[in-house]
């Protein structure tokens, strides 16, 4: 018996299902804590400490969310900026300045985060936002206490960040602008994350991302963990010259859905089911 819960957390509904009560209780309160820690929203939260300006004695989780961050930064050349993203989310408003948090530098990218050990700070004002790659990390830690608590088979799914094991699952991924579906993928034991256009009165906006392919509409990423999937589709959507070498670092595969509503594997290998 398959039971499922769906809770807000993460900026968006988070659903978990698995076949035992305890493993789902057990995965939300593994995506509230990363929330609580990571969240630019959270005044108290170890990120908005951090882009404060303070010497922040960092979780382990920070510290493995920064770490990725910084090696997918530099992989892709710097098309992954956390800083980036962060200053361009408060220039539109999409996340607050807190009391003491001074603006942005412009000049300021991811280069700008130093670390010694568990204690991390910013060396000029950034705004770190890790949006595109926290929530991956928690899908990925929801699922490893899940397995912990017993549970057999199951599926977090934070916005369309996912990953499931055990049985596999048929995940439908559809066209942003007419909600149809257009790719099935049959996922087992992986993750599998979508960046996409949002609806509004003119079509699709794409003011949340930094960077885009103009062609795309949305791009989907499978990957062996759901931290990788979630930052690669920011790197996709960007359009990298180095795109199939970035992947396989990941043992990953990705797919483009175009304005015009084809279908486009990028890479080498198929991810269509």
């Amino acid at each position: 018996m398959r039971i499922r819960r769906c809770r807000p957390w993460l900026g968006t509904l988070v659903e978990i299902e698995a076949d035992c009560v305890e493993a789902i209780e057990a995965g939300f309160a593994a995506i509230e804590r990363i929330h609580t820690l990571m969240s630019a929203h959270q005044p108290t939260g170890e990120l908005s400490r951090l882009n404060r300006g303070e010497r922040v004695e960092i979780s382990p989780d920070t510290r493995a969310v920064l770490d990725r961050a910084l090696f997918w930064f530099a992989a892709s050349g710097g098309v992954f900026d956390p800083a980036a993203a962060g200053r361009i989310a408060i220039e539109r408003g999409a996340l607050p300045l807190h009391p003491g948090q001074p603006y942005p530098d412009r000049s300021s990218d991811l280069n700008v985060l130093r670390m010694d050990g568990s204690v991390a700070w910013l060396e000029r004002p950034a705004c770190l936002d890790l949006g595109g790659i926290a929530k991956g990390h928690a899908v990925d830690v929801a699922v490893g206490v899940m397995r912990a608590s017993g549970a057999r088979t199951g599926l977090v799914n934070a916005g369309g960040d996912l990953a499931v094991f055990g049985q596999p699952h048929r995940i439908e991924v559809v066209d942003p602008t007419t909600r149809a579906p257009l790719l099935h993928v049959r996922l087992e034991d992986r993750a599998l994350a979508t960046s996409a256009g949002i609806r509004n009165a003119e079509g699709l906006t794409f003011a949340h991302l930094p960077r885009r392919c103009a062609g795309f509409a949305s791009v989907t990423v499978e990957a062996a963990r759901a931290i990788d999937a979630d930052t690669l589709t920011k790197i996709v959507f960007a359009g990298h010259p180095r795109l199939s070498g970035l992947l396989a670092a990941a043992d990953a595969r990705a797919v483009a859905i175009t304005i015009a509503g084809d279908v486009n594997d990028l890479g080498n290998q198929r991810l269509a089911a």
